[in-house]
C-alpha cells in the first residue's frame, strides 16, 4: 500500500515522512504541494486520494485519538494588518474555531492574551508580536513564510477536509476586506465571530457554511463544540 502512495508523491508531489508526533504504529505524515483554490474540487488528487486512503481502512484522527490536519497559508501576499487579523481572529473566536476544527490538545493553543476580554489595541499589539514566529503549538502558528494553522482535526472525509481548507480561505478573505485598501484593522470587526459568520458565503465557502447552519452557529442561539456532531448524509459524499 505505501508503493501504491509512492504514486502520488512522484506524480502530484505530495511528500510521505514519519513525524516525531506520530508513532511507528500509526503510519505517516502526507504532506501535498501548494495548490490554488481551483485545484480542490472533486477528482483532484486530494480527492482522489482520501477516497483512496478510506476504500482502504486507513484512519486519520481515530488512528490514535488526536492527529491533525495543518493548513498552510502563505504570508507572501498578505499585508500585516491582514496577518495580524488573522491571527487575532483565530485566538479570540476560540469557541468558534474549536467548533469547527474539532480538536482540543495542547498542540493547538489558544493564546488567552488575544482573549476578547483583553482591550483591541493591547490585542493587536500582542498578536502582532507573534508574527515574528513565536508560540510553534498554538492554534495557528505564525513561521517564517505561512501560518500554520494547527486546530483541525484530521480526517479523510472530502465535507471535513474542504471544510477546514474553506475556513482558511475565509479568514483571508474576511481580513482582506475588512481590513480595505487603507490597510487599518478596526475593534468592531474583531470583537466577536458574529459578522464573520453571517459574511460565510454559501456559494464560496459551501462545506463551512453547511457546518455552520447545522451547528447554528448562523443562527440565533449557537452551540459549543459537540464531539458527536455528523454531518447529515448528503453532506458526507465524496
Amino acid at each position: 500500500r505505501f508503493e501504491f502512495l509512492n504514486e502520488w508523491q512522484e506524480r502530484d508531489g505530495f511528500l510521505l515522512e514519519r513525524d516525531g508526533s506520530l508513532s511507528d504504529e500509526f503510519g505517516i505524515e502526507i504532506v501535498g504541494p501548494p495548490l490554488r483554490r481551483e485545484d480542490y474540487v472533486e477528482g483532484s488528487p486530494w480527492h482522489q486520494l482520501t477516497q483512496w486512503l478510506r476504500d482502504n481502512d486507513a484512519r486519520s484522527w481515530y488512528a490514535a485519538g488526536n492527529y491533525g490536519m495543518h493548513v498552510n497559508l502563505s504570508r507572501r501576499y498578505m499585508s500585516m494588518a491582514e496577518q495580524t487579523a488573522v491571527v487575532l481572529a483565530t485566538h479570540r473566536w476560540s469557541a468558534l474555531m474549536t467548533s469547527i476544527g474539532g480538536r482540543r490538545t495542547h498542540f493547538a493553543e489558544f493564546d488567552t492574551s488575544l482573549s476578547p476580554e483583553v482591550s483591541f489595541d493591547i490585542a493587536r499589539v500582542r498578536a502582532s508580536r507573534q508574527l515574528s514566529g513565536s508560540g510553534k503549538y498554538y492554534a495557528v502558528h505564525v513561521k517564517r513564510n505561512v501560518l500554520e494553522f494547527r486546530l483541525f482535526r484530521g480526517t479523510l472525509a472530502w465535507s471535513g477536509f474542504m471544510r477546514n481548507i474553506e475556513t482558511v480561505w475565509a479568514l483571508h478573505d474576511y481580513a482582506k476586506e475588512k481590513c480595505g485598501e487603507f490597510d487599518t484593522m478596526h475593534a468592531e470587526d474583531w470583537t466577536d465571530h458574529t459578522q464573520f459568520v453571517r459574511w460565510v458565503d454559501a456559494e464560496k465557502y459551501p462545506h463551512l457554511h453547511a457546518f455552520l447552519v447545522a451547528k447554528n452557529w448562523i443562527g440565533e442561539s449557537p452551540i459549543l463544540h459537540d464531539t458527536n456532531f455528523t454531518y447529515p448524509v448528503a453532506l458526507m459524499a465524496a
